[in-house]
């Protein structure tokens, strides 16, 4: 049975023990990830999604999407929130990252994040974002060193955000590291230079291509098909292989 919302009427009193501590305020950012294919050539590039903040400190800025949490609301209730308030998603299940608590991260007074990791296809991000003015994306550099690049040249995201995209992508990558395209950005079938192209956009540079098919066709499938791109001869797809087969 799903639990319930907590309600006024159940909830428990405060104890006069908790009036001699002045907590912090709580927010909820979210960096919802994915991999953008380039317009040009047949590479990829991890994008995050924005949103222009409307009101408050960074107003008219880019940032993560994000909200406060209310009195006795449940964190994740405040997730889905932020992401159907300012972003028109719901349905998905980010998973809990970390606790950004530096005191100085916010100038408002002492607030702590809690940043949560979300991964979509680009084709859903693409169409929200469509759909409203008030979002765009963000894209991480190429390179070793940890840079992002956001729209309209903002120099950095507010609050210390980049903390919460830097550790986000640190998750994805470390995904990546074993797994052919775990999280599907690819869809069903893919060929092999798809697949070792997409994981070179998430890891750091580029794979070996032997070393790269040594370890994922094992996990691979061969099908009966084949890529009808028009540069150079069709390639065989392949498939993830399903748990129960390995």
């Amino acid at each position: 049975m799903a639990r319930s919302h907590s309600t006024a009427d159940n909830l428990p009193p405060e104890s006069p023990e908790l009036s001699g501590f002045r907590g912090p305020h709580v927010a909820v950012d979210i960096a919802l990830l994915t991999v953008v294919p380039e317009n040009t050539t047949r590479d990829f590039r991890i994008g995050f999604l924005l949103h222009k903040r409307q009101d408050g400190l960074a107003r008219g800025q880019w940032a993560l999407p994000g909200r406060m949490v209310r009195e006795r609301e449940r964190l994740n209730e405040a997730v889905e929130v932020a992401l159907n308030e300012k972003c028109g998603i719901s349905g998905i299940n980010p998973v809990q990252l970390y606790v950004f608590d530096e005191p100085t991260r916010d100038a408002r007074g002492w607030v702590m994040s809690v940043g949560y990791l979300a991964v979509e296809r680009n084709e859903l991000v693409a169409k929200v974002i469509s759909e409203n003015q008030n979002l765009n994306l963000g894209y991480i550099s190429p390179g070793v060193t940890f840079r992002i690049e956001l729209p309209n040249n903002q120099d950095d995201l507010p609050f210390e955000q980049i903390a919460i995209v830097e550790r986000a992508v640190r998750v994805l990558r470390r995904e990546y590291e074993k797994k052919p395209d775990p999280y599907r950005f690819l869809g069903r079938t893919f060929t092999l230079y798809q697949l070792r192209k997409l994981h070179e956009a998430i890891a750091k540079g580029e794979l070996d291509k032997d070393a790269f098919r040594r370890k994922m066709e094992p996990q691979l499938i061969a099908t009966d098909s084949f890529s009808s791109g028009s540069v150079g001869k069709p390639a065989q797809l392949f498939k993830r292989r399903s748990r129960s087969s390995q």
